[in-house]
């Protein structure tokens, strides 16, 4: 996984093979990797069924 760092926004580029979940956080969403780690974005989880055309 790669870290943009733009202004004072980082940006997590990962595969969406690696997520294991997402959980939705008002309009926020929650991003669970295999790896353990855990995301924050500013993206609702109706933006990520969009984008992976689930």
């Amino acid at each position: 996984m790669k870290n943009l760092v733009t202004g004072k926004y980082v940006v997590n580029n990962f595969d969406p093979q690696d997520v294991l979940y997402l959980r939705g956080d008002a309009n926020y969403s929650r991003v669970h990797l295999r790896s353990g780690q855990i995301l924050v974005s500013s993206r609702t989880l109706k933006w990520f069924v969009d984008q992976w055309s689930i």
